[in-house]
């Protein structure tokens, strides 16, 4: 009987480990509660802003202030750039045709001699009738070509004397025109787009001398 007893003395019991493991998974699960506890009360206690942050805040405000500003520079500098850009080209097209219509004025001022000569040679009288049809027609022709260029002649017989387009050559009294009219043209005058290329010279007249009075004896 005492052998029993010792022996049951010294067997260790089998609840001991069993009581160990509940009280270290107690304690787990108490530490995971108050951890899960201190989380949830981070997330619901709002976040008070430093003023390190607020700082980055206005500093990020002001570089988006000042990046609108430098694009809306950039789109006024732009549109001006292309206004006057337009402006050159539309300058240099202009200048172009200006230079363009006075690069034949030299040309064209050197051949008004010689197509004065051609009309003389048709309008002369001794001109045989089938050379004045053939000159006629490159008379018509250089004139068409003229035309086409804006170089075109202008009256002036009966005009009144513009010194800006006639060139006087003399004054003729003449009870039928009033003074300072143009009663005869001896050359005629050339216009290139509207501008003067060669004044007409004319005869002009002029007011008749007034009858003295005779003397009484």
């Amino acid at each position: 009987m005492r052998k029993d007893k010792s022996h049951k003395a010294d067997t260790p019991s089998k609840n001991a480990p069993e009581s160990a493991g509940s009280e270290s998974a107690g304690k787990g699960s108490a530490e995971q509660e108050s951890a899960a506890g201190d989380s949830t009360q981070e997330k619901d206690t709002p976040k008070k802003d430093t003023p390190e942050k607020g700082r980055a805040g206005k500093g990020r405000a002001g570089k988006n202030a000042s990046a609108q500003a430098s694009e809306q520079d950039f789109q006024e500098r732009y549109l001006l750039a292309l206004a006057e850009l337009r402006n050159i080209s539309a300058r240099h097209d202009k200048a172009l045709g200006e230079a363009r219509k006075r690069g034949a004025e030299p040309l064209a001022f050197d051949l008004l001699d010689s197509l004065d000569n051609l009309r003389r040679a048709v309008a002369a009288p001794e001109c045989p009738q089938s050379l004045r049809g053939g000159l006629d027609l490159v008379l018509r022709g250089i004139e068409e070509a003229f035309a086409r260029h804006g170089i075109v002649p202008f009256a002036s017989l009966g005009e009144k004397l513009d010194p800006s387009r006639h060139e006087v050559m003399a004054e003729l009294a003449s009870g039928e025109a009033s003074a300072g009219t143009v009663i005869q043209e001896v050359q005629t005058g050339w216009l290139i787009h509207g501008r003067l290329l060669r004044a007409a010279r004319v005869v002009v007249a002029k007011a008749l001398a007034e009858e003295k009075p005779a003397d009484k004896p």
